[in-house]
């Protein structure tokens, strides 16, 4: 987490951008700042994955009842907590021209649909799981996108988009539930 924090507050600098150098282009970075920016593609992976030990240590002491209705309010509060007060630190902006929609939102969609799924048996439970991670990369070749309703619900579900809502203000997916 603290090598995330100094990545996120590497990109907030936007040095990279005024020294020229891509942190991922191995002909202008440095190996420090590779590292730093090739590690950070693990962490929200592994948020969402603790997220679901926790739900699992959680099933334990609780009953599905008490842990699905945790789950959809916290589901709720995390992404009640991206749309303001996250977007709000990343852009700065009281007009939230930018919607990023990011880890803290997914992860509180993921507790949401989890609240519903936490009722199936147990064994469809895990065939859901494995088929979403073993079975999402069949959906890639559906990546032609558009701005309709239909599209924004495909890339909630799969595929990183920037819708324009009017001439001003934009809602980017940027982690969408499957992947």
């Amino acid at each position: 987490m603290v090598i995330m924090a100094l990545d996120h507050v590497r990109h907030l600098g936007h040095w990279e951008v005024i020294a020229g150098i891509n942190p991922l282009d191995l002909a202008t970075t440095t190996p420090v700042l590779f590292f730093t920016r090739w590690i950070t593609n693990f962490c929200a992976p592994v948020f969402i994955f603790l997220s679901g030990v926790s739900i699992f240590f959680m099933g334990r002491r609780k009953t599905k009842k008490e842990i699905s209705l945790f789950l959809l309010q916290r589901g709720i509060w995390l992404i009640i907590l991206e749309l303001t007060i996250l977007n709000f630190g990343w852009e700065s902006n009281l007009y939230y021209y930018r919607l990023n929609l990011q880890v803290i939102w997914v992860i509180g969609l993921c507790m949401v649909c989890f609240s519903a799924l936490i009722f199936l048996p147990s064994k469809i439970q895990t065939a859901v799981g494995l088929i979403m991670a073993f079975g999402h990369n069949l959906l890639d070749r559906f990546n032609h996108i558009g701005n309709t309703t239909a599209d924004f619900i495909w890339a909630v579900l799969h595929v990183r988009h920037n819708f324009p809502i009017d001439q001003y203000h934009r809602v980017m997916i940027a982690y969408p539930l499957i992947p």
